[in-house]
């Protein structure tokens, strides 16, 4: 937000500039640039999407091979319906913590993971699953997220983590079955990043008006 401001009001100062002296050319590529700037600094601290479509995924157990596979979490289609072949299914008969991960295949700052329960049957044997982020392939080593699936889960759950690492992961403790129609996950946005980005923008800035002022 920090850099926005600064880049209104630098175009506010410009404009003044502008209105009292005239515009030269030199004064027209610097406006224009700080509207550039402007474009820049609107999208400070925005989480990103990460996408996860397509990347390597596994789980414990598959209970079918054609209907239920990993990869069904991250094909683009978010459908609750089992039937739609496009969610995952632990084998029923598994037993012990069933988990499910994706290979992100480099690390990334990971702020929410969104999960995309079952809709058409069953939707509380999600409740308490456990979302983790890290570069452990052991995935249960892994930090957990900041909250467990809640009792009575919805069809979209947002789980915020705020933690790095190559592996998105969700495990569900104890026996049961487990089923994701969905994972998305979005970009960590804390102030670290605004502020390293807000410098960016200063050094670009400064840049700008010295090549104005040759």
């Amino acid at each position: 937000m920090r850099g926005l401001v600064i880049a209104y009001v630098v175009l506010f100062s410009a404009a003044i500039v502008n209105s009292v002296w005239g515009a030269g050319e030199a004064d027209k590529r610097f406006l224009a640039s700080i509207e550039h700037l402007i474009n820049i600094a609107a999208n400070l601290g925005t989480p990103s999407e990460i996408s996860l479509i397509g990347k390597p995924t596994s789980q414990s157990s598959t209970m079918d091979t054609h209907r239920s596979t990993s990869d069904h979490a991250v094909d683009g289609n978010t459908n609750g319906n089992f039937f739609s072949l496009s969610c995952t299914h632990t084998a029923p008969d598994n037993v012990g913590n069933p988990w499910w991960a994706v290979d992100m295949q480099q690390e990334e700052c990971v702020g929410l993971v969104v999960l995309y329960n079952r809709a058409d049957c069953c939707p509380e044997r999600l409740a308490g699953a456990i979302v983790r982020v890290g570069s452990n392939p052991e995935y249960g080593q892994n930090p957990a997220c900041m909250n467990r699936v809640p009792a009575s889960p919805d069809e979209r759950i947002e789980i915020a983590c705020d933690k790095s690492g190559q592996y998105i992961s969700v495990e569900l403790p104890g026996s049961g079955v487990l089923t994701l129609c969905e994972v998305e996950a979005t970009s960590c946005s804390g102030n670290d990043k605004r502020m390293s980005e807000e410098t960016l923008l200063l050094n670009w800035l400064k840049r700008e008006l010295e090549t104005d002022n040759e």
